[in-house]
């Protein structure tokens, strides 16, 4: 419904970091923790598509893996998880969205490698 389900630009092969909650806190705060630039934080769709089908013992049962992603100028978070006898389900949040996220769940977080 948010009309994010367009295609992208191709992406190469990206190294990525897997992190959990350990603070409760809704997107700014979770991905703000990460670094203050939100662009690099970005996956394409494609890589989360991958990264789900590649990693799918990554993702939480039950409890969301988290990425980051971009359309036009607009941030949003696709929500991953695993739910009874194997079945995906993936959500779609405007990163504007100021739900909180409980830290108690260890929801993941996957972002991009960042280089020092």
């Amino acid at each position: 419904n948010y009309g994010c389900n367009v295609p992208g630009q191709p992406t190469g092969k990206t190294k990525v970091t897997v992190h959990e909650l350990i603070k409760n806190g809704d997107f700014k705060k979770i991905f703000g923790g990460l670094s203050n630039n939100r662009n690099q934080l970005c996956l394409g769709q494609d890589q989360i598509i991958q990264f789900v089908k590649k990693y799918r013992r990554w993702l939480h049962k039950d409890y969301a893996t988290l990425f980051l992603f971009k359309v036009g100028d607009e941030f949003f978070v696709a929500g991953v998880d695993l739910r009874s006898g194997g079945r995906l389900r993936a959500r779609v949040f405007r990163f504007s969205d100021d739900r909180v996220w409980n830290a108690e769940y260890r929801d993941r977080v996957v972002v991009p490698q960042l280089t020092l």
